[in-house]
């Protein structure tokens, strides 16, 4: 039912379902400009290195499963730009995460070890996570039935608000943290939980009009404009004169 609905909903109302999607295509796109700027300028990551790890299982997950959805479907257009865009955000990710690896590699897992934290440490513990999330992604995606991993999709962006949830209330600064990335997260998250119409997911089928799905939007939105402003009341970053800082 939910993967016919998907397809009656980007065969019969294509331009209003490209509009819907675009918001969190570009949005996730956007946002790993931030995720490779922070870490190089200020050793920090924005949110926890599990979502990385997470998102990339996620998403080399759901790159085959619409590559085997565009076969079974013949070549579904939807199903296949998806899987290039997933693939693509894999490539993203994969660099994104040797970025880290070189520069912010001791704020992430310096409490980890009594000393300096080497390149071959945090890579072999990227490694294992990775594998540890490729396990959990694809272990719930069969007790949820997810075929077409749009449930999962949904859970993609309600992270955007639990990850820096607790990481920015462990800090006292702004530093390895944006203003305007938390404006996004907000906005993601918002129109990812966003009922027919305004939402990706509530206008694709109607699986996800329902009461928990919005309640879920509610909580998660308001954790994300928390966030902002729990941002908002910390130190500014130091600012180097001739040098320029991500806001």
């Amino acid at each position: 039912m939910l993967l016919q609905e998907i397809i009656d909903a980007y065969s019969n109302n294509a331009a209003q379902m490209n509009l819907l999607s675009l918001i969190p295509y570009v949005g996730g796109f956007v946002v790993w400009i931030y995720f490779y700027l922070l870490p190089i300028k200020e050793k920090k990551l924005p949110i926890p290195f599990w979502l990385i790890t997470m998102w990339f299982a996620h998403d080399s997950t759901g790159a085959l499963v619409f590559f085997r959805l565009a076969q079974q479907h013949d070549g579904f257009w939807f199903f296949k730009s998806t899987s290039i865009a997933l693939a693509t955000w894999c490539v993203i990710e994969i660099i994104g995460m040797c970025i880290i690896i070189k520069y912010a590699r001791q704020d992430i897992w310096g409490k980890y070890y009594p000393a300096t934290v080497t390149a071959r440490q945090a890579t072999l513990s990227t490694v294992a996570e990775i594998i540890m999330m490729v396990c959990i992604v694809n272990l719930l995606r069969v007790y949820m039935n997810d075929e077409s991993m749009f449930k999962w999709f949904s859970m993609t962006n309600a992270v955007f608000a639990i990850g820096p949830w607790y990481l920015i209330r462990g800090r006292n600064s702004r530093a390895g943290s944006s203003i305007a990335l938390s404006i996004i997260f907000v906005i993601s998250v918002a129109q990812t939980f966003a009922p027919p119409g305004i939402g990706m997911f509530t206008t694709a089928s109607s699986f996800f009009d329902q009461p928990w799905f919005y309640i879920a939007g509610v909580v998660f939105t308001l954790m994300a404009m928390g966030n902002f402003v729990r941002l908002l009341r910390l130190p500014p970053k130091v600012t180097v004169e001739g040098k320029w800082t991500i806001w």
